[in-house]
Formats: structure tokens, sequence, C-alpha cells
């Protein structure tokens, strides 16, 4: 029973990913309140208390701030003023919108995120129910701040989600978290531009119903042109989209000031005219921000070189590639260019660091890796997670708790494991590597090879040098590669890597080993 002290609960109005509102009362004022909850089974603590501080913080009249947080249950509520506003999903469901109405709106939503921007905050999280329309002064606000991040000062944010946090459909490549840049303000523009597509055309650029299938199309895939799918749309404005809709940042937009002088072009034409013609878009597109280009010059051969290793991997050939140079060289740089390409055509890409003052804490950098592949999974459908859940139960049987005693993470897929008899040292040894093996090979897949990027291998453990060794001696593990990058000037003829290495060409390993030196 849903009950907040001091106000009446009525009827649920609409939802999004995370949260629910219904229209309420208050009991003392009998004013008319929106109230905000967390979904069922969703309800994480912080997401509303987060979005309460974001949007109280933000001074603009357009973002919608709550008027208070309530205690609801093992979370809270956020009370807001019902002035009749509605999310824009709502409005245009009820009529059709012509263009100059769109362009109104597109206008409004780049005013309103420009004054977010302003305040240094990140979106992550603009959909058609976080843009709530008034009908009658028809000004556009934000709300939905649940999913915000506060930005550095230079206008970046350096983390890359490591599970799927948000609208998928509205998700900028970077946001998904497989890329190898983090997030900064064009980060929304992307989902402003799907929000302009779906406004234009009544349809998302992608319809996928499976969560990786989604996100392989923000990642790969151009849309549909909006001018291809309704030719009634000028194409000066189909091309504005597309412009947003880019898979490279630095081809979007790089202001929201020079998207809105666009926008506003094209309105004052059309509304004169009825037609579009002579409009160079982005004349006055100046980043507000000083932003060093991601892109990754004079290692043109080497990035060849791993995605040729990849390619072969996907064929079935297990492989190594190391890369090697001094500290500083650009080794882990080079390694996060092939991110991308390898996530496009379905790859999974998952990375662990090792500490040269963890050297004693056995496979440190390869169950970092793994738990990073079990976020993942954990992000995407209750029935994505079933499966999994099925796969490692019939590769693993009863001596599924060897996995989650090294990687905890796997029972919140598999659930809690009954303990597997204790053998001696080295019985337990070769059970651990058998398992493991096994429990590789339920991710590494023709069509979805397995690529583990393991950092700083001059610090690695002996133990997971081991298991390096006998995962790639085994032709029973296909579909994996494994890329290494280590201190060339820290590993010794008489370096355990060093030995490792040699062991590994001995035994007719394929080892590419990729010296980089000054650009």
């Amino acid at each position: 029973m849903m009950n907040i002290p001091g106000y009446e609960i009525q009827n649920q109005c609409w939802q999004d990913e995370g949260t629910v509102t219904h229209r309420g009362v208050h009991l003392e004022t009998y004013a008319r309140v929106l109230i905000k909850l967390p979904r069922s089974g969703l309800g994480e603590m912080s997401r509303l208390d987060q979005e309460y501080e974001i949007a109280c913080s933000l001074d603009s009249n357009a973002v919608v701030r709550p008027l208070r947080k309530e205690r609801y249950q093992q979370s809270s509520a956020l009370i807001f003023e019902d002035d009749g506003s509605k999310p824009l999903a709502e409005v245009i469901a009820r009529e059709p919108m012509t263009l100059d109405a769109n362009l109104e709106i597109a206008i409004g939503i780049a005013r309103a995120l420009g004054t977010v921007h302003q305040q240094r905050v990140l979106h992550r999280n603009l959909t058609l129910d976080s843009i709530w329309i008034n009908p009658r002064s028809h000004a556009v606000r934000l709300t939905g701040f649940y999913l915000a991040r506060r930005m550095a000062y230079d206008g970046q944010l350096l983390y890359t989600e490591g599970r799927l946090e948000g609208p998928i459909s509205y998700m900028s490549p970077e946001q998904t978290g497989r890329t190898s840049r983090g997030l900064d303000f064009r980060s929304d523009y992307y989902s402003l531009g799907v929000l302009l597509y779906r406004l234009l055309t009544g349809r998302l650029p992608f319809d996928a119903s499976d969560p990786m299938d989604l996100v392989h199309c923000h990642l790969a895939k151009r849309p549909q042109a909006p001018a291809s799918l309704d030719p009634d749309i000028p194409t000066v404005v189909s091309d504005l989209v597309m412009i947003l809709l880019s898979k490279n940042p630095e081809e979007r937009y790089q202001s929201l000031g020079g998207l809105r002088a666009d926008l506003e072009e094209c309105l004052a034409q059309w509304r004169t005219h009825r037609t579009l013609a002579a409009i160079v878009l982005r004349k006055r597109d100046i980043s507000e921000f000083f932003r060093v280009s991601k892109k990754l010059y004079g290692r043109e051969t080497d990035v060849a070189d791993l995605l040729s290793a990849y390619e072969r991997c996907a064929r079935g050939a297990g492989e190594l590639v190391l890369v090697s140079g001094d500290p500083g060289i650009g080794k882990s740089v080079l390694v996060n260019e092939v991110q991308k390409p390898i996530t496009q055509s379905r790859g999974v890409f998952i990375s662990g660091k090792f500490d040269q003052y963890k050297r004693n804490v056995p496979y440190a950098s390869i169950i970092q890796a793994f738990q990073q592949l079990v976020r993942q999974i954990l992000g995407g459908t209750d029935a994505e997670v079933a499966l999994w859940k099925e796969r490692l139960t019939t590769a693993l049987c009863a001596n599924a708790a060897v996995i989650t005693e090294v990687i905890p993470e796997i029972e919140l897929l598999m659930g809690p494991q009954e303990p597997v008899p204790d053998l001696p040292p080295a019985d337990a040894r070769n059970r651990f590597n058998r398992l493991f093996r096994d429990f590789i090979n339920v991710f590494a897949k023709n069509d979805r090879p397995l690529v583990v990027f393991l950092d700083d291998l001059q610090w690695a453990d002996l133990a997971s040098l081991s298991l390096l060794l006998l995962l790639l001696k085994d032709q029973d593990t296909p579909h994996v590669l494994v890329i290494g990058a280590y201190r060339d000037t820290e590993v010794s003829a008489s370096h355990p890597l060093a030995m490792t290495m040699d062991e590994l060409r001995t035994s007719g390993v394929s080892l590419i080993d990729l010296k980089l030196g000054p650009l």
C-alpha cells in the first residue's frame, strides 16, 4: 500500500525507466501535486536523493525543481508542483506535431539543456519522459536528474560506466561504456539528436528489442536520415539531426549555442517562406571548452596488427599480443583504441590492471577483468541474466563455488553455491584451471570473441602467468585474444614474464610483441 503521511496518492500519470509519477493532493493545503516514486525493484535509495540534490542546486527556471523530499518505504519520494505540465511523450501522443511546433520544442530543449550544462551538470537521461511541456505557456523544462553527473571544469567526465545505466534507446556510443572515451556534454547532444529524430519521424533511429543489439546499433550503424523516411522533412533539418547523431563526438555540434542558432534560423525561414533554402549549418558553432582531440596519430600499423589478431581470434585462434615500451609511451592508449571496433563487431572487451603493491594477490588483474564482464551482464534484461545463469550452471555444474570464491560477483548471476570438497594443493590447482577454462568458454564464442586486456604485466603474479600459460596452450579455449602491456625496461631475461613468453613460443602458441617507440 502506497502511503506518504500528509498526502493522498491518486492515479498514476506516467513512468520512465527508473521512476513512476502519481498525481496527489497535499492534505493540509489541498494543493495538487505530483509525487515521483522509485519503480518497484529499481529503487536504489540514492537515485531520487540524487535527483533532489542536483535539481534543487540548479539555478534555472528550465529545471523542474522538487518542492520537497519525503520518506517513502526504504527510499525517497519527490513532491512537485502540479502546474499542468506533461511529459513530451504524452504531448505528442495526443496530437500530430507540425514542423513549427517541433522546431519550437527543439529550441526550448536546447535552451533548457544549455542552462544545465552552464552549471556543469551532464543530464545523461534525455528522453521524451524527461522533457516537460506546459500546455498553456508552452515552456519547456527538464526533469529526470537521477542519472545526472557533475562535470569537471573542462567539461569532462573521466570515467566510463562498467554497466549500462540509462535509457539505451537514447544513449550515446560513449555512454554505453563500450568505447575508450569518457563522457562530456556532447553525449547529451547525441541523446538530443535521438529526441529530435523521434519528434520528426515518429520513430527512434534504431529499433531492436535486445539491449545488446541496441548498443551495437549506437556503436556501429548509421540510422536512415529523417528526410529519407518522410520527404516533407526539410533536408537541412534532417542534416542537423544527423550531425547530432554522429558516432564521433568531434563530428557533432560542439555547442548548444551553435545548435540553437541553426534551429532558430530554420524556424524563422519556415514561418516566413514555408521552405528552407541556403541555410549553412554550424556557422556559429564554437566550442565552449578547449578540448584536446582523442584521435590517435602515428600508430596506424600497430592498430592494424591488433585488429588482425582479433580477426584471427574470431576465426578460432587463441593468441597473445604483447605491447611493450617505456612508461608513458602510449601502450594503454593504443590498446584502448581498438576497443570500439572490437565492440562494434560484437566482440567482448574486458580489461584489468596489475598493481605492483598487490603482487601477492593471485589472479588480481584477471579477476578485475571478469568482474567488469559480470557488471556488463547484470546491466542487461532479466531474460539475458537468466540466459547467462543457465549457461554458467551448465558449464560449471556442482563446482561453481570454485569460481565464485575467486570472483564473488558470479553469485549475483548464479546465486549462492554449495562448497566444494577440499583437495590437495596440486589437485585443487588443476581443478581451478579446468573450471576457469570452462568458465571462459561460456563467454568466448565465434560470434562473440573474448578480448582480455591485462595492463602492467611486468607486475603480474606467478599464479596469473601460470593460468595464462595454461589457457593459451590449451586448444580447447578458442576465440580468446589476450592483449598484455608491459614496460620492457623492467623485464629482464630472468623475469617471470620473459620466461612465460619463452615457454609459449616453445609450445607453438602464436605470440606477437609490438614494441612501441617514440612518436
